[in-house]
């Protein structure tokens, strides 16, 4: 995309930006790019490819797409991602890198942002206040009030979240016009809707509103809940100049703090659940509108997420959602988990009656890997005792696997499978031989054969997380790999400890392994780190056995959650005084935990 600078746009002002902003810092805040020879590589984020097609080139400070053909320099790409005119974009930009605009362009009608739309969010802002005090102070809005409280909304939240009520009649339109405003900016903003006689009425009529900003906290919109049958159940406002639902995520400006912090954000469905999740200490939650997860909802969360949690309705229609949506996300290699939720209780519901805690444990420790979830609902109704219905479900399972997975995972999914169905582990593998196109070796790697001293005394998951650890003291330049693949998820202490030293050592300098180790403090893992140092392991770390011991120290960690989540659920047992219960649980796992001894 080129720009055309005319004298209204100062040339040595547009210069001072293009030459003093960094393109590579920049997109870097919406794509994860990685350096290869002179260039950046990434995910495009115009348009959904799982390789890497997206490039930019630091020294022309240009990007370029090979897969949708989007380009240009750090004005365009702004422009075409968040929608912005070329002078906001200036703006944005000059603000980065502290450089103050001239008064004279700030003052330019032609350069600042559209009156009518300043107009509009004051508007909007006066009529959030409005429907405000008529839930929370007058007797017209104490029906909506009274049933906010029984269904277990706090006042806190209601006043947190802005929660109002819309009159019955014709009284916002009424209100609006006494304020100054024209039937013409009420209706091309929502907030009337015309009748076929041609009358102008208030858009949402004795509903509970909840309001909906933009990414920085401004009111643009409503949706308004029904108190009774009425449909629709939820009414959002109709598209503006300042709101399209597609673009919008609810609560978004609110999360996006934490969302940061922590990497990883929780979509649910609707507004009650966001509300009773903040509630609840989720404060990394966004819920779409009624509308499927888009494009533009990814771009504003892609700069700050590599983890999704879908935590959608457990119906039917909730989890079709948490399908498409999980297909879209790992189409991306986002790492996505599904929180089921029991007894089809949508979020709301689960908190109100098990709790905060029990939520955000179940959030934590019993969410289920996107590619499982989708597995487990593929093979619900489907008759397996039949050998001919079963080799048709595992020829489809594959075929999941292979599209929905990163081939980094083919070998966790791929055994979990033959776990499953172990008379057919001959046929499993012949069936992904087939359909995978990869090369990805099936087959578990027997990295034993590398190393063959010094694991005796250790379990297979020890002795994977020590070998990486050796491997990584033999290459620094693996640390950056582990660190995005694995991060903290190692489960012997000692192992954990050395390897968040060395992510620190490597964060500050690179000297020697040797210098990292005598510098630690604490003589035992001196020691302890030296042995790991002596293992005889083969001089390169390969893919395959990369993917091996990644693949049992996760499900190492995995498996270890799911007990931790378990012990916890048998000790709240106890305490209810289900103490039979207890007792028959602490039975069945302690069986489960002898036979998985005896199978491995």
């Amino acid at each position: 995309m080129a720009f055309s600078m005319s004298n209204k746009f100062p040339q040595e002002i547009v210069d001072q930006v293009r030459t003093t902003i960094d393109i590579v810092d920049v997109i870097s805040d919406y794509v994860n790019l990685n350096k290869k020879g002179k260039e950046y590589f990434g995910l495009c984020p115009f348009h959904q490819e799982k390789t890497p097609s997206f490039s930019v080139n630091q020294e022309k400070q240009v990007y370029n797409c090979f897969g949708c053909g989007s380009g240009g320099n750090v004005f365009s790409f702004l422009m075409q991602l968040e929608g912005l005119s070329f002078f906001e974009t200036l703006e944005k930009l000059a603000d980065r890198i502290s450089l103050k605009l001239p008064d004279s362009l700030l003052q330019n009608a032609n350069f600042t942002r559209n009156d009518v739309d300043k107009i509009s969010l004051e508007m909007y802002e006066r009529v959030e206040k409005y429907f405000h005090h008529l839930l929370v102070n007058t007797e017209e809005g104490r029906v909506a009030l009274n049933y906010l409280l029984n269904r277990g909304f706090s006042k806190e939240s209601i006043e947190n979240f802005r929660i109002g009520y819309a009159p019955k009649g014709n009284i916002t339109n009424t209100y609006l016009k006494s304020c100054g405003y024209s039937t013409e900016n009420l209706y091309e903003y929502g907030l009337v809707r015309k009748t076929e006689e041609g009358n102008y009425v208030d858009y949402f009529r004795d509903r509970i509103i909840f309001p909906i900003w933009n990414n920085t906290g401004q009111v643009i919109a409503f949706s308004g809940r029904a108190l009774d049958d009425s449909k629709p159940k939820y009414l959002n406002s109709p598209d503006t100049k300042l709101f399209n639902k597609s673009k919008i995520l609810y609560n978004f400006h609110k999360a996006r703090q934490e969302i940061k912090r922590t990497g990883e954000v929780v979509l649910f469905e609707g507004f009650a659940d966001v509300i009773s999740a903040y509630d609840a200490g989720v404060k990394n939650g966004v819920a779409t509108m009624g509308t499927s997860f888009t494009q533009e909802h990814l771009n504003l969360l892609s700069r700050d997420v590599r983890s999704f949690i879908l935590c959608f309705d457990s119906d039917n229609a909730g989890t079709k959602a948490a399908l498409a949506t999980g297909k879209v996300l790992s189409s991306r290699n986002y790492n996505v988990k599904v929180c089921n939720l029991p007894d089809n209780l949508d979020p709301d519901e689960f908190i109100k009656k098990y709790g905060s805690d029990n939520f955000k444990n179940r959030l934590s420790n019993n969410s289920t890997l996107y590619i499982s979830y989708v597995l487990e609902k593929y093979k619900h109704g489907k008759n397996l005792n039949n050998d001919a219905n079963k080799k048709v479900f595992l020829d489809e399972a594959i075929k999941l696997i292979l599209e929905l997975s990163p081939h980094k995972d083919y070998p966790f999914y791929i055994n979990s499978i033959i776990e499953q169905f172990k008379e057919q582990e001959d046929y499993i593998r012949k069936i992904f031989s087939k359909h995978n196109k990869t090369g990805a070796n099936p087959t578990s790697i027997n990295y034993k054969k590398n190393v063959t001293k010094g694991l005796t005394k250790y379990n297979k998951f020890e002795n994977a997380e020590r070998i990486l650890l050796a491997y990584m003291f033999n290459d620094i330049d693996l640390i950056e790999k582990v660190k995005e693949r694995i991060f903290d998820r190692f489960n012997d202490d000692k192992n954990k400890a050395i390897l968040l030293l060395l992510y620190g050592y490597y964060e500050k300098e690179r000297k020697s392994i040797e210098e990292f180790i005598n510098n630690m403090v604490d003589e035992d893992l001196r020691l302890y780190a030296k042995e790991i140092k002596s293992l005889p392991i083969g001089e390169e770390l390969n893919s395959d056995i990369f993917d091996q011991l990644e693949n049992n120290i996760l499900v190492h960690f995995q498996e270890y959650n799911i007990k931790k989540n378990r012990q916890e659920e048998i000790k709240q047992e106890y305490l209810n005084g289900n103490i039979l219960k207890a007792a028959e649980m602490l039975q069945k796992s302690l069986i489960e935990s002898r036979n998985s001894k005896f199978n491995k």
